[in-house]
């Protein structure tokens, strides 16, 4: 099962690295329209909230910095999570 979990994987690591460098090659992206930042934010408990607040900023940073970033980094999140099941 782990080995299959790899595979996955490692193939949506290569998918992803494909989709950055067509992003790359393409061009800059357009700029996002304006009013996407007008988000409420609600209270949330202890560690969650840090949690939470983390997972946001990453997010926002991720969409300011257009599509080829965004491959990137799902390209290496998926070399991570197969290695993680490579080694358990």
């Amino acid at each position: 099962m782990l080995y299959y979990i790899s595979l996955v994987a490692l193939v949506i690591s290569a998918v992803s690295f494909i989709l950055f460098v067509y992003f790359l090659l393409r061009g800059p992206a357009p700029p996002p329209p304006a009013g996407l930042d007008a988000g409420v934010q609600h209270g949330a408990p202890g560690e969650f909230a840090k949690l939470a607040e983390a997972l946001a900023k990453l997010v926002q940073s991720l969409q300011k910095a257009g599509p080829a970033t965004l491959c990137l980094f799902s390209s290496l999140f998926f070399i991570v999570v197969a290695l993680v099941a490579a080694r358990t």
